[in-house]
């Protein structure tokens, strides 16, 4: 004989599945992961607010880091706005999900990059996690030296065949000079980040090795 269990619950915040009134549902009930107790995205990001399908409806992204959104129905598509304040600064821009360590679960997103002229700078479909989208100065460069003004991301999904769960598009302007992911005159490496625990300084010189480092690796390989 065998044991059929069937649990069956009532929708709602915590069941995984983002409804109406949910900007991220993580399936817990936990906070500090991106994704609170009761459904609402953790962080600075400015949700978009439908519709926005044109660039004349954009989200800005002002006081957020970022903004919020989700595929709606077939052949939707997110526009959002920022501001380059200093001439010749780079723009790196991201999809993920609500913890902004993964993809959105079935989501292959498609990102377009546009100037103030509404001209078409570059795209990305899958350079981030998984089937998201990445644009970076490290290799895009289409991305950088940018001239002061207005700027427009728009995210869709890939192929306009379905929708998506909710996703956060990562926007960060850097001003040129270290911590903008060009390496420039003066500069031994720039990693497009400030954090001074990598093998980048961010004062943009290679931190060597210490010596018990070098004599751990030499121990390992005999």
């Amino acid at each position: 004989p065998s044991l059929l269990k069937v649990d069956v619950s009532p929708p709602g915040c915590g069941d995984g599945i983002p409804q109406a009134g949910e900007q991220c549902d993580d399936a817990n009930l936990v906070n500090g992961d991106g994704c609170d107790d009761t459904c609402t995205l953790e962080g600075s990001f400015c949700v978009e607010t439908e519709p926005n399908d044109t660039f004349t409806q954009a989200t800005p992204i002002t006081v957020c880091d970022g903004g919020a959104g989700q595929i709606n129905y077939v052949a939707d598509s997110d526009w959002y706005s920022f501001t380059v304040a200093t001439a010749g600064s780079s723009a790196r821009i991201e999809v993920t999900d609500a913890i902004g360590t993964g993809c959105p679960t079935g989501f292959d997103s498609f990102v377009r990059l546009y100037n103030s002229g509404m001209m078409q700078l570059g795209t990305d479909n899958d350079d981030g996690f998984v089937s998201c989208s990445l644009i970076t100065p490290a290799t895009d460069t289409w991305a950088t030296n940018l001239p002061a003004g207005t700027y427009y991301v728009r995210v869709e999904e890939n192929g306009n065949d379905t929708t998506s769960q909710p996703y956060v598009v990562h926007i960060d302007v850097n001003a040129p000079g270290c911590g903008d992911g060009i390496i420039q005159v003066g500069e031994q490496c720039d990693d497009g980040n400030s954090n001074d625990l990598d093998a980048c300084s961010n004062a943009c010189t290679l931190l060597s090795c210490s010596g018990t480092e070098v004599l751990v690796e030499l121990s390992a390989t005999g």
